[in-house]
């Protein structure tokens, strides 16, 4: 039986077995398109330099070093861009982590708020305290 497709009859709640490889491979599609597009865009906006230049050369080690580059920040950030719309395309797939509560996300929040990063409150520059 393949993974994307639901069984008759079946708990919609029980994650089908390959789901989160799923979930992983459409990540990397969807979020390394994203971030290829992004590199291939900021690389059009800078000129080629008038003597140091490495010729095609350069520009084929820029295109494996961008394409390098956006499969990590797909792997690393893609969640970020993939989530949403996985569960969109796919709405009968459920993976572990969607199939089972989080035990360290109050009931009241949502899910889209717990899937963002947290990160910490910036230090306070040097001079400034904040009693102040």
């Amino acid at each position: 039986m393949s993974d994307s497709v639901r069984p008759a009859g079946g708990n919609s709640a029980q994650p089908l077995p390959g789901t989160d490889e799923i979930r992983k491979q459409f990540q990397n599609a969807v979020a390394g398109t994203f971030y290829r597009q992004m590199m291939k865009s900021l690389r059009s906006t800078t000129g080629k330099p008038a003597y140091l230049h490495g010729g095609q050369a350069e520009e084929i080690f820029r295109g494996q070093l961008d394409e390098i580059m956006a499969d990590q920040l797909a792997a690393g950030s893609g969640q970020i861009f993939s989530d949403r719309l996985f569960e969109l395309q796919f709405p009968h797939l459920k993976t572990k982590a969607a199939a089972t509560p989080d035990s360290t996300t109050p009931d009241n929040a949502s899910s889209e708020q717990s899937a963002r990063p947290q990160f910490p409150a910036p230090a306070p520059a040097p001079g400034f305290s904040a009693d102040a």
